[in-house]
């Protein structure tokens, strides 16, 4: 598999994307990977449902909170899902921060990169509430 970096100029630094090769994760000397390969998947603070990140290539991400199993959320999530939020991420390798935007909501993130998981802190602008959550990647096949 390869590993691409995407310059973002927005952001001024680069992201580190792989088509799924989780090896290149283990070797300490190497930096996580951000996965688009599969979903980032967290429990949220609703008692049923959880929180879902997509990553894509080009360092688009796209954020939902649904009741359904990976494989089901990966049928319908993409860029351009009604009802999800979407933005675009920065990464050094090490470090990860972006922000999604949907029809009600603006909500940053930043965290950090593990191999197979992200650490990720969130506010939300529209309701003032600060979140902490542990993602681990779950690899699946996309309906899109």
């Amino acid at each position: 598999m390869q590993t691409r970096r995407v310059w973002l100029a927005a952001a001024g630094s680069y992201f580190a994307v792989s088509a799924g090769n989780p090896a290149l994760s283990q070797n300490s000397s190497l930096p996580a990977i951000v996965r688009t390969d599969g979903l980032y998947q967290a429990p949220s603070d609703q008692s049923s449902t959880f929180s879902y990140l997509r990553f894509y290539r080009d360092g688009a991400v796209s954020q939902c909170t649904s009741t359904g199993k990976p494989e089901d959320v990966a049928k319908w999530l993409s860029k351009t899902h009604a009802y999800s939020s979407h933005g675009m991420s920065a990464s050094d390798g090490k470090t990860i921060s972006f922000v999604t935007k949907s029809k009600s909501a603006v909500v940053d993130y930043d965290g950090t990169v593990e191999k197979d998981a992200m650490a990720l802190k969130s506010y939300s602008h529209a309701t003032k509430f600060r979140g902490t959550y542990r993602y681990r990647f779950i690899p699946v096949t996309f309906g899109n």
